[in-house]
């Protein structure tokens, strides 16, 4: 998972999106998914990514980041469906619903969520 993780960001940084805005929200849609079951990994600070040492987790904001760069085009739609797709990190909601435990994993969500918000802002 993380090679291929690595070769999305590599894709990101090489090649332009700037013509399919919904290869650009789906990618992001993955990526946010991955974000949610791979939390717990994360020990990076947000923005201070280096490479291979990086986790799984901090691969995909990495991505997601650059999915935010004028490079790709779209970047109100991209930043907007962004936050979007990790407000429901920030409220603690999955489907809809509050969760009803908060558990160390779902706080992590939260807390990384509000970070990268933070370094993109």
């Amino acid at each position: 998972m993380k090679s291929l993780l690595m070769d999305v960001v590599w894709v990101c940084e090489k090649y332009s999106l700037r013509q399919s805005e919904s290869t650009a929200v789906q990618l992001l849609n993955v990526l946010v998914n991955l974000i949610k079951t791979n939390s717990e990994g994360i020990t990076e600070k947000m923005g201070q990514w280096s490479g291979s040492n990086c986790s799984v987790g901090i691969l995909a904001y990495q991505a997601i980041h650059l999915l935010c760069q004028p490079f790709h085009g779209h970047v109100s739609t991209i930043i907007n469906q962004t936050f979007k797709r990790l407000l429901d990190h920030i409220v603690m909601m999955e489907d809809g619903k509050i969760f009803s435990a908060l558990g160390r994993p779902v706080l992590l969500v939260r807390q990384q969520a509000i970070d990268f918000v933070r370094f993109i802002s």
